[in-house]
């Protein structure tokens, strides 16, 4: 069974459970949550997630070498050859070109020449590589970057996992889709000052030890709301930006399933190359949240 699996029958025999006097069984919820678990993980330890981030360069108009050499404007990981080559912006639209000795592939063709990365002629961000680096470019708001990766990124290699709280099926509490709107958006600042508009697909209603609750959802994929919150936990038990949790998306009668348990720190906790979004006030829950990932690293 997969993922995609899972999650709706998981939904429906805990949301029933609150309905009935039928319960899951303890052993599959505790192997839904270590799977979930196992998950998360793998996902941030992979070549292009989160602990793999070794750069974020924000880019100006005009040229701006790049390469391990200080002398350059972006400065790569010693990895990098001294000079790779050479970003250049003109209004909107990003080109790139490489140091005729050295080979940097966009998919898997050499780049020959100044490429057009912005506007992507595919219509997807481009990833560029070259051995164990790959970037790619970024926009928030006006501002345009380039991410980069390390495969032998030392967060990535020296990885030991993540400290939880203990699992109860307490913390997976049945919510209310209420849906937003269609022009209804949330501003929101990322952990750059960065203020960013959000589309709002509606928000969850649901209660916390017997007080009630409203969270806007933003959207989190064909399957899933995405929620970004912090509660009395933050910045204590818990990271200091809040933090953020997946719901599946609400069936017929409006019913889903806020499983706290899934609460995850957001990449910021991770990396310093993030541009996390940041929980709005309005997002805060007065009660300790004592289900999920606790406080990871120094970002």
């Amino acid at each position: 069974m997969n993922k995609k699996q899972i999650l709706p029958l998981l939904v429906l025999l805990l949301f029933g459970a609150c309905h009935s006097s039928k319960t899951i069984s303890k052993s599959v919820y505790l192997s839904d949550i270590q799977r979930w678990r196992s998950q998360r993980i793998e996902a941030l330890k992979n070549p292009d997630g989160w602990l793999a981030l070794a750069g974020l360069f924000w880019l100006k108009q005009g040229e701006q070498s790049f390469g391990s050499a200080a002398s350059c404007k972006l400065v790569f990981p010693a990895a990098a050859p001294a000079k790779l080559g050479v970003f250049r912006m003109s209004k909107d639209s990003v080109w790139i070109s490489i140091a005729p000795e050295h080979t940097v592939l966009l998919g898997d063709k050499p780049i020959e020449g100044e490429q057009l990365l912005l506007p992507s002629p595919t219509g997807s961000a481009p990833v560029l590589h070259y051995q164990a680096l790959d970037w790619t470019l970024i926009q928030r708001g006006e501002s345009t970057g380039v991410r980069l990766w390390d495969q032998a990124h030392p967060a990535r290699t020296h990885f030991s996992g993540i400290d939880y709280f203990p699992i109860s099926q307490r913390w997976a509490v049945p919510a209310k889709f209420i849906p937003a709107k269609a022009d209804k958006t949330i501003l929101l600042e990322n952990v750059l000052g960065m203020k960013i508009n959000q589309k709002v697909e509606g928000s969850l209603e649901f209660k916390l030890k017997g007080k009630k609750y409203s969270i806007e959802a933003l959207d989190g994929g064909k399957e899933e709301l995405f929620l970004i919150f912090s509660d009395a936990s933050t910045g204590h038990s818990t990271y200091g930006g809040g933090r953020y949790l997946y719901v599946p998306r609400a069936d017929a009668q409006g019913q889903t399933l806020i499983d706290f348990n899934k609460a995850e720190n957001p990449p910021c906790a991770f990396t310093a190359f993030a541009t996390c979004l940041l929980p709005p006030k309005q997002h805060y829950l007065d009660v300790v949240v004592s289900a999920g990932e606790k406080n990871w690293g120094e970002h």
